[in-house]
């Protein structure tokens, strides 16, 4: 018979902001003692259980580092891939989940911060060893979707290895954006802070 195993070091989860919908990835796992790729599933509450909807999101990479996010409303999830450096975006349409157009990013190797808005619309990708604003400053990039992730704006680390980005938090709204950066060196060496903007449209 076939044996499954998964890697409980590579589970990762989320909820939305109602506590109706809960996403689960598996990193790796194994099939009949062949390593093989991750996956994602999402559940929802129907009253009795939690039960999956729109069936389960395969992920084509290798993972280790597995960041995940689903958004307020649930209707959107947002993933990374190691293999090729890239966040993935699904969003659910009522009966499955539909890939929306990815984000190359700058790399994951290291730690990364993730946020979306409450609609999924607005999401915020902090990349903590970016080089934008010298080493590893890090830097956090905000995407409005519109059919396309169309660049909304760009925060880089005010200091090399300032690490800036290394957690985000956006608003329900997505016009307010919180960013820590836990080397920053301001009031004492690796004091850390956390910096709060606001959009001005």
């Amino acid at each position: 018979g076939s044996e499954n195993t998964y890697n409980p070091n590579q589970l990762s989860l989320d909820i939305n902001a109602s506590g109706s919908r809960i996403v689960l990835r598996i990193g790796r796992y194994t099939v009949n003692g062949q390593d093989s790729h991750g996956f994602c599933i999402a559940y929802e509450d129907n009253g009795n259980n939690y039960a999956q909807i729109g069936g389960t999101i395969y992920v084509n990479h290798n993972n280790y580092n597995m960041y995940l996010k689903m958004s307020g409303d649930g209707s959107t999830i947002a993933y990374t891939t190691k293999t090729f450096n890239t966040m993935l975006i699904t969003r659910y349409d009522g009966s499955s989940w539909v890939s929306l157009p990815s984000i190359d990013m700058y790399s994951i190797n290291f730690d990364i911060g993730l946020s979306l808005s409450y609609d999924g619309n607005i999401i915020a990708i902090g990349e903590t060893d970016a080089d934008d604003g010298g080493v590893d400053t890090g830097r956090t990039r905000i995407f409005e979707y519109n059919g396309n992730w169309v660049l909304k704006g760009q925060i880089n680390g005010s200091g090399a290895y300032d690490k800036s980005g290394t957690s985000v938090s956006l608003s329900s709204d997505g016009n307010t954006l919180a960013i820590g950066e836990p080397m920053a060196t301001d009031v004492a060496v690796n004091h850390g802070r956390t910096r709060i903007f606001q959009y001005n449209g």
